[in-house]
């Protein structure tokens, strides 16, 4: 869960084994008027709503991790503080 637009959130993977020859991922999400990612794994929220962030492994191998995200209201927050 993200809370407030515009807060960014550093995605962190665990890839196994750990001494694999090609480490890298690619990023992306579903939704990018959502949330938008970098190459680096660091995920902005745009707007209230869930995304699907995505993680496919560089190596040919065709693995994909994912997990949903919520961007929701700041708790405590009136309208118009974000």
């Amino acid at each position: 869960m993200i809370e407030g637009i515009g807060t960014p959130m550093q995605m962190k993977l665990f890839m196994s084994p750990y001494n694999a020859t090609d480490r890298g991922v690619v990023w992306s999400v579903d939704d990018e008027s959502v949330a938008t990612i970098t190459t680096n794994g660091l995920l902005t929220a745009k707007k209230y709503g869930k995304v699907t962030v995505s993680a496919q492994t560089r190596d040919g191998s065709g693995i994909v991790a994912t997990c949903q995200i919520t961007v929701t209201k700041v708790t405590g927050a009136e309208e118009g503080d974000e």
